[in-house]
């Protein structure tokens, strides 16, 4: 049996490749956006390069010769730059699923949510009905797959949870009583594979869910005692103040994007009894498989720091365009050109290094905040402070012995900016 799967680069479709790969009697081929990373990982499987975005019907019915079976395990929790609802969640699986009934395709698995139904009203939940809509109307054997939260080492959900888990104080969206039924990412592949490679035929939807609901405060809690923290010590924001904050917030974090919370507060539980009749068993509930105080050093590490690094980043950034800004605009340029004098530049010389450098900084400072170029960006930071320093040091030593510090600041600044590098580099 031949299967295709897409998003196999992701949390999920990792997890189903690496499943699919063990499995005998099943050949597993991926279509990826940018393949270099599995031929490296594993140099026998068959990696296709695909772009979600641009894949025309010719180039997916040429990736489906000889397929029996798709998974599509593309999905993305919010938009960013290219990567949109409309072309990634709504044109390119109703694309791949009219492709794969014209070229003899056996049967569909398709990743969608729990929620997506014509009630949501979150971007996320509606642009995955329509993508259930567009399979409805095909005439192929199909398999909708809907998760709750999806909880397991280096799944995006679990490091956000367990982050908010691990604050001092836990901030509650109401009272923390909606309900949410987090699935286990193992009891989610598992599910897929069945549902792929099953002889007989699958349920047309499968609500995959933990063994009974919980509070979103109870969760929270599970989390903690797994981190080997204390109790929950909670702020609770009134829901409307909460979807205002995640208007502004959203930007920076898409977690706590108002799209998120919408789908927090709709609920995220479903009936366990299909689930169980594909898995012949009870899904793992999460304090079964996060046990209290089984966290490790790095695992409470990365809880302290997740939501700090976009604060590092955007103080990094900040710091640069502010300091772009005011050469440009604020510091008094005589002033400018009097310490650039001092390190022998002067005449039109002093004033490209002035408005070059302002104009330089600013560009790192947008860079840093969009993520452009992280290597380059990085390094061309370290080196743009190194070479300040010095020059400082050589020309202007007297401000080594400024009581304000100007050029001891460099120290902390270069090592921030290393760790934002260490932790951003994919």
């Amino acid at each position: 049996m031949r299967i295709l799967i897409t998003g196999a680069t992701g949390f999920v479709g990792g997890h189903v490749l690496q499943a699919l790969m063990q499995r005998d009697g099943v050949e597993a081929v991926a279509a990826v956006r940018s393949p270099q990373k599995l031929r490296q990982l594993y140099p026998h499987l068959r990696v296709i390069p695909l772009d979600a975005a641009r894949a025309t019907e010719q180039h997916l019915r040429d990736l489906l010769q000889g397929v029996d079976v798709v998974i599509n395990c593309i999905g993305i929790i919010a938009e960013s730059g290219n990567q949109r609802f409309q072309s990634l969640h709504i044109d390119f699986p109703c694309r791949l699923f009219q492709a794969s009934q014209r070229s003899g395709v056996r049967r569909i698995v398709h990743l969608s949510a729990l929620g997506a139904d014509k009630n949501a009203r979150s971007q996320f939940h509606r642009s995955k009905y329509r993508a259930e809509h567009c399979m409805h109307e095909l005439d192929i054997e199909s398999v909708v797959i809907k998760p709750s939260l999806v909880f397991g080492a280096g799944g995006a959900s679990m490091r956000f949870f367990a982050a908010l888990a691990a604050q001092p104080l836990q901030v509650l969206f109401g009272q923390g009583t909606h309900r949410v039924q987090p699935v286990d990412i193992h009891d989610l592949t598992e599910t897929i594979v069945r549902a792929a490679t099953m002889t007989a035929t699958p349920p047309h939807e499968i609500a995959v869910v933990g063994p009974t609901p919980m509070s979103f405060r109870a969760m929270l809690l599970a989390y903690r005692r797994w981190l080997g923290y204390g109790k929950l010590r909670t702020l609770s924001i009134p829901w409307p103040l909460a979807l205002c904050g995640a208007r502004l917030v959203g930007r920076i974090s898409p977690w706590l994007s108002e799209d998120n919370l919408l789908m927090l507060k709709q609920g995220n539980t479903g009936d366990v009894s299909t689930l169980k009749q594909v898995l012949r068993r009870e899904p793992r509930a999460l304090d079964e498989v996060l046990q209290p105080g089984s966290a490790d050093d790095a695992d409470r590490w990365h809880a302290r720091l997740f939501l700090l690094l976009p604060a590092l980043r955007m103080s990094v950034a900040f710091v640069w365009i502010y300091t772009g800004l005011t050469s440009l605009f604020f510091y008094p340029h005589d002033d400018s050109y009097a310490m650039l004098s001092e390190i022998g530049l002067t005449g039109s010389i002093a004033v490209l290094a002035l408005y070059g450098a302002a104009v330089l900084d600013i560009a790192l400072g947008i860079s840093v905040l969009l993520r452009w170029h992280v290597v380059l960006c990085g390094v061309l930071q370290l080196a743009i402070i190194a070479g300040y320093t010095v020059l400082i040091s050589a020309f202007l030593p007297a401000f080594w012995l400024h009581p304000f510090g100007p050029i001891s600041k460099n120290i902390p600044f270069i090592v921030a900016i290393m760790i934002l590098m260490a932790v951003e580099i994919k």
